[in-house]
């Protein structure tokens, strides 16, 4: 749930800054724990970081993503 997409940028405008710059962001969390991992080529790991952080940070889950997180909880 935490790679769906972040509040800024946008969804449609972070797929395209992720795909035009071959990064690729993988996140997973469990109950006490969150985890994130970055490739991508070195001179684009600052933008990598950055939008990893923004992910962390500030992330936008969707309403169908929330209810199939309580789905799965419950």
């Amino acid at each position: 749930m935490l790679n769906d997409i972040s509040i800024k940028p946008n969804g449609k405008e972070y797929l395209d800054i992720i795909n035009k710059n071959g990064i690729n962001i993988e996140s997973v969390s469990d109950k006490n724990n969150i985890s994130s991992v970055v490739s991508c080529e070195t001179e684009k790991l600052p933008l990598a970081i950055s939008l990893m952080k923004d992910n962390l940070y500030h992330p936008n889950f969707s309403k169908k993503g929330l209810d199939e997180a309580k789905e799965e909880i419950i």
